[in-house]
């Protein structure tokens, strides 16, 4: 983008003459709308390093225009090509001429640059943008379509959905994220080599395996197929309480809920995957059951904050990502590090603890509810709203 507005600037004066002379199809010295249509936008394209597919396309009918003006407002474009040239046309005439263009350069340069500079956002403004489409997801519930429009329908929101439809979507979120609890404990956790070999001169090893596989698959799956998750909603609906967008109650219900229905389809997870084997004895699970319920309660919660500042950022960035490849980046790398640095997710533990019991982990349910699950939620709480959805607030959020 930055390449694209330097030769916006640039492009004045005598250039721009070049440009009509260039543009001027029938050398009738003067240049019309089509003309000149035809002939900026491909050049915009070529010199802003658009893919030669795109530059190589022949723009026969205003219809075809779109595709060139979508690829510019990707790098910030907020006009159209008409508005440059109503700048350039200050006569009104729908037509530049070379004797124009000689007469008025220094309108025309002046006007250029006020095109430029109002026409391309600041990266302060882009975060800004990010900010409130996070806002708009947690006011709405829907992925935003233009994540570089700030307004925000106050309609049906994440914290506005029916009980029925968080509870039964939070369901499937701690399925989800249990599958990716389950991965790391059968592919990281099941690595006893080199917890013998290793465990003294390498130590980071095992946990980064532990890290890398399992629960970034497990949050790529909950974030693309929009289902509900309590420690993402911690953040999300947070901001759109900051922003206005919904009411304390409303957030209270989204993170009751979401909390419930994560508890129920991570534990149906964990009971079908013992019944399915594929743990022999409970593997990791047993191991890690006895170890996360030892914990003291400081000590659980401060994990379950660290975590979830992580893991909230994962979710902030791969809003910001437009494909597939760059939500599973933004993803990968938070995630990835809160599990090898042995921190506490309070959903991924619905999954890991009860398979431990029901594997025969020497732990009972109250211990886990109260030694783990109750800390490791409230630290996962506060980091997803005081550590994440308050301070983006203050830096991105609307402007009194």
């Amino acid at each position: 983008m930055e390449h694209l507005r330097h030769f916006m600037i640039s492009s004045t004066g005598s250039v721009l003459r070049a440009w009509i002379e260039f543009f001027d199809q029938d050398m009738d010295h003067r240049i019309s709308k089509a003309e000149f249509s035809k002939g900026f936008v491909p050049r915009m394209a070529r010199f802003s390093g658009a893919p030669p597919e795109v530059q190589t396309v022949a723009l026969e009918t205003e219809s075809e225009w779109s595709p060139w003006l979508n690829g510019l407002r990707e790098l910030g474009y907020k006009g159209d090509v008409f508005s440059l040239f109503s700048v350039l046309d200050d006569d009104d005439s729908n037509e530049l001429t070379l004797d124009e263009v000689d007469v008025k350069q220094a309108t025309i340069w002046r006007n250029f640059r006020l095109f430029v500079g109002s026409r391309f956002r600041s990266e302060e403004e882009r975060r800004e943008s990010a900010f409130a489409a996070a806002a708009c997801r947690g006011g709405r519930g829907e992925r935003d379509t233009d994540r570089r429009d700030a307004s925000c329908n106050h309609g049906d929101g994440k914290a506005n959905l029916t009980p029925e439809k968080i509870f039964c979507s939070s369901i499937l979120g701690g399925a989800f994220i249990g599958y990716g609890a389950y991965l790391a404990c059968t592919v990281g956790g099941a690595c006893p080599g080199l917890l013998e070999t290793w465990q003294e001169s390498n130590p980071g090893v095992q946990k980064m395996i532990f890290g890398a596989f399992g629960l970034p698959f497990g949050l790529f799956m909950t974030l693309l197929s929009g289902s509900e998750l309590f420690t993402g909603n911690a953040a999300i609906v947070s901001m759109a309480l900051l922003q206005g967008k919904v009411q304390a109650p409303h957030l209270a219900k989204s993170l009751l809920l979401s909390w419930l229905g994560n508890l129920v389809g991570a534990m149906l997870l964990a009971r079908l995957a013992i019944l399915a084997g594929t743990m022999p004895g409970g593997g990791a699970a047993v191991t890690l059951a006895k170890a996360k319920t030892s914990l003291s309660f400081e000590t659980a919660f401060v994990r379950g904050l660290l975590c979830n500042w992580l893991v909230c950022m994962a979710v902030y960035l791969a809003s910001m990502a437009k494909d597939a490849t760059g939500k599973a980046v933004a993803i990968w790398l938070p995630i990835s590090a809160f599990v090898t640095l042995g921190l506490e997710h309070s959903v991924a533990n619905m999954f890991i603890i009860p398979a431990g019991i029901f594997a025969g982990a020497p732990v009972s349910w109250s211990t886990f509810f109260l030694k783990n699950l109750l800390p490791v939620t409230l630290g996962n709480a506060v980091a997803g709203m005081f550590c994440v959805a308050f301070p983006f607030a203050v830096l991105f959020g609307r402007k009194k």
